[in-house]
């Protein structure tokens, strides 16, 4: 939604004004954050706007609302507070989380002039995300840039540790009270009055010079300035007293347009006609001569909030009739002048949720694509689910909504309910949300029925919509283990995501991405991908906890260690801030693994209890299956068989579906235990055949490695050498490394010759720098000069792909790889394939 452009503006400052030095001159050096926090009428705006009128140096003004609770709304506020004002910055696009859009705004302030900004009403924002943002923003807050809060109430910033900083300027209600002397010169001076120092020190003292009680006072001795003044004791409410001789004072006229208008936060002669029938300029004309707690904007007026909520008390105590119709006047006028999103608590503040409904499933497409949910699930949120069930644009997005919360039960329950209802009003974008939920619930056959019936509707070319059925194909194609083209589905999704400016899709896509890219084997795309991904969308968003998983199960099969529990623990600390308990679960899975290598086997059980746990509540079997499988692998590495014996019981129980080698591998690992190498060798058989049908490159090297050692142990020396070969091979084009290492001492003692040193060397390198080198520093061909491309394509060459193998696996044109290949040739004065693979062999 674009932002109204009377936030961006700073209201007028009323002429004359009381002077007040004693203020605006500590404004005169800069500091990262000035506060200036007080009650309603307290001048707060006022002093911020005499002291920018006196400033030269550029200003950006924000007037925030409930509706800035949504963080993406937010940010884009403030960076088009920062254009209006002059400042060139480049609006980060397709973006969610308001740290990482921070983060590229800070780096463009460098060599910019000096900029303040102002966030006025800052009180009205309750979100903590917000709140962490601007903690974030005041942390690496560039040189060029001064931010000015307004607020009604302390905001949550670390304002301790600025003050010890000497970073922050302070202005409370004490500092603006008005003194006597001020008190004097706006009665007498501004308001025209001809007070004694007796009646002055008398209205000073009733007000505290609180500068709203100041002017009701004055507004209302204009009228009879014999009248005596109320002391605390006669009025406990001064505040309302004065309004309501200001108000009564008021001809009926007037006195009807401002309860009229007091529905209204912001309002223009145009929109006050839908309320109000007299003359509505002359109405307008005749607040702002008298000072009648009105400011405005362009064409845009609004009244004090103090004044507002006093009005609108008023309207419901006197006219409550008036109310409904007021509101239903006034969201018609909105929606009609294209002022959708405003409408929307009109319609809510009567309670016609109809109306509120309508004007929401008309925005919700764009706000899903920008990835507004907050907003949206605000909404929704106050509306009754029946209200819901009339409009299939809402229903839709609530499935959404519940998908990205991985609440796949509660989705559930819409498609048993509306599904037939849902297809036949948006069939496309219905089957699309059939597809993810059942990929998400471990149902891939199905997940691939429902997309192949979306691609065949008439809807499916739609760009809004062929980005959505692209990512639901992508779904469908990773629960079935269809890795390559899910990978060419996710990036041909995340590429129209970002095409559409669709953040909530590329976000999804990306995080489906890297977890592909890992699961085929290929450590360095999915760790460029990570890394990606942190630097354009940033590490506080919920995805990034996807990204630390992976960053922290690549490091893992590189046997780095201590850096795979690094991503782990910052993976389970995202988690438990953005409560993805689903991807909790898996972390701390991966994280028993990265202790129990470490030796910390305390440690490795409670994470594994620690995700049964937390996996039984959320009642997924897939990754119960998973623990109960790492329970087995545990008792075998610490010879405790009969426990191992016992879990795979357990595990027997769960079934296979939907991926029976998995199963298929716990038992041969477990024949292998008990040396019962031949059917071990026959259940590794059998696992290698199931697959044969997918691209899971780490599991297949691990289970080339238990069927090598079973084929030696029956006297199958050969093909037990060739297996071996294989599963190195798989490793030196992926990185991985981890499955060798906890193998070594039986593959050490089965290979011979140059594969035998070929491995030790690459032992030697895990077990040394605890990093995983790229494949030219391996292979010692780094004096040949070659590319990170040319390296790969000469390991893959070694693996005897041919040439159409060799472009699929690396997503590059046939003509492109073969470019790729002179090149390489060249560079190793060789002059075939053959003679390429005799160089790689004899460099390592």
């Amino acid at each position: 939604m674009a932002i109204p452009k009377t936030k961006l503006r700073p209201p007028n400052l009323r002429q004359p004004i009381v002077p007040r030095p004693r203020l605006t001159k500590s404004f005169a050096d800069r500091r990262p954050l000035t506060i200036v926090s007080a009650p309603a009428g307290s001048g707060k705006t006022t002093l911020a706007l005499e002291w920018l009128a006196s400033s030269k140096t550029k200003v950006a003004w924000l007037s925030l609302d409930s509706d800035d609770n949504d963080p993406i709304r937010f940010i884009n506020g403030l960076i088009a507070a920062l254009q209006t004002a002059g400042v060139k910055l480049r609006a980060p696009s397709g973006q969610r989380e308001v740290k990482n859009i921070l983060t590229e705004v800070i780096n463009q302030f460098e060599n910019k002039e000096a900029v303040t900004l102002v966030l006025d009403d800052y009180h009205l924002i309750s979100e903590e995300s917000i709140h962490a943002a601007v903690e974030y923003l005041l942390e690496h807050i560039p040189p060029a840039l001064q931010l000015v809060i307004v607020t009604r109430e302390t905001p949550p910033l670390p304002l301790a540790r600025l003050r010890a900083r000497d970073q922050l300027r302070e202005f409370h209600l004490d500092e603006l009270r008005f003194t006597a002397e001020e008190t004097r010169q706006f009665l007498n001076q501004i308001m025209g009055l001809k007070l004694s120092i007796q009646q002055v020190n008398s209205i000073v003292e009733h007000t505290q010079g609180w500068i709203a009680g100041l002017q009701m006072t004055g507004l209302s001795l204009q009228s009879d300035a014999s009248q005596p003044i109320p002391n605390p004791s006669e009025r406990q409410f001064i505040t309302e007293y004065f309004l309501s001789e200001v108000f009564d004072h008021q001809p009926k006229e007037v006195q009807t347009f401002l309860l009229n208008t007091s529905i209204l936060e912001k309002f223009s002669a145009a929109q006050c006609k839908s309320v109000f029938a007299g003359n509505v300029n002359k109405m307008l004309a005749h607040l702002e001569k008298a000072n009648l707690f009105i400011s405005a904007v362009d064409k845009w007026h609004q009244y004090h909030p103090l004044f507002r909520e006093f009005l609108q008390s008023k309207l419901k105590i006197t006219f409550p009739e008036r109310v409904k119709d007021l509101h239903e006047k006034s969201y018609r006028w909105l929606e009609q002048n294209g002022f959708t999103a405003e409408a929307i608590p009109h319609a809510f503040a009567v309670a016609d949720d109809e109306s509120a409904a309508r004007l929401i499933a008309t925005l919700a497409p764009d706000y899903l694509k920008r990835g507004e949910l907050v907003t949206l699930r605000r909404w929704l949120d106050r509306l009754p689910e029946s209200t819901i069930w009339h409009f299939p644009r809402l229903c839709l997005t609530q499935i959404w909504l519940l998908l990205d919360s991985n609440m796949q039960k509660e989705a559930q329950a819409y498609f048993d309910r509306l599904g037939n209802y849902l297809e036949k009003s948006m069939k496309s974008e219905f089957l699309i949300l059939r597809a993810v939920h059942a990929a998400m619930t471990h149902q891939p056959e199905e997940a691939l029925k429902f997309v192949r019936r979306a691609q065949r509707t008439k809807e499916a070319n739609d760009p809004f919509l062929q980005t959505y059925v692209t990512f639901g194909l992508g779904a469908a194609q990773k629960m079935a283990l269809q890795l390559f083209p899910a990978e060419q589905s996710f990036r041909n999704s995340l590429a129209l995501a970002e095409s559409d400016g669709n953040s909530f899709i590329a976000l999804s896509a990306l995080a489906n991405l890297v977890d592909v890219l890992y699961l085929r084997g290929q450590l360095t795309d999915s760790e460029h991908a990570c890394r990606e991904a942190l630097r354009k969308f940033s590490e506080h968003i919920p995805e990034a906890s996807d990204w630390y998983w992976t960053l922290a199960r690549i490091a893992y099969q590189r046997n780095q260690l201590d850096a795979a529990l690094d991503f782990a623990n910052r993976a389970i600390d995202l988690c438990i801030e953005t409560h993805q308990r689903t991807i909790q679960a898996r972390v701390l899975l991966q994280r028993a693994q990265i202790h129990h290598s470490l030796g910390s086997r305390d440690k490795a059980q409670a994470d594994l209890d620690a995700a049964d746990t937390l996996t039984r509540v959320l009642q997924d079997n897939n990754v119960l299956r998973s623990i109960v499988r790492q329970r087995i692998y545990f008792a075998i590495r610490d010879g405790d068989l009969d426990s191992a014996h016992k879990w795979y019981a357990t595990l027997t129980e769960y079934g296979e579906t939907p991926y029976p080698f998995y199963s298929s591998l716990a038992k041969g690992r477990l024949l292998l235990a008990e040396e019962n190498f031949k059917d071990a060798g026959m259940e590794f058989a059998s696992t290698l055949k199931h697959l044969d049908q997918v691209d899971l490159a780490i599991l297949r090297m691990e289970t080339l490695i238990g069927h090598g050692i079973c084929l030696n142990a029956t006297g199958q020396k050969s093909k037990a050498m060739k297996v071996l070969e294989a599963a190195m091979n798989l490793s030196m084009a992926g990185g991985v490394i981890r499955p060798l290492v906890e193998a070594q001492e039986q593959v050490l003692g089965i290979l011979s010759g140059t594969s035998r040193n070929k491995l030790a060397r690459m032992l030697n390198h895990a077990a040394g720098n605890g990093r995983q080198v790229e494949i030219g520093e391996r292979s010692g061909l780094k004096n040949a000069n070659l590319t990170r491309r040319e390296r790969e394509i000469l390991q893959l060459l070694g693996m005897g792909l041919s040439n159409q193998e060799l472009a699929e696996r690396l997503f590059i044109a046939e003509g492109t790889l073969k470019r790729h290949v002179a090149n390489l040739y060249q560079k190793l004065g060789v002059h075939n394939r053959a003679q390429a693979i005799q160089h790689l062999n004899q460099s390592q």
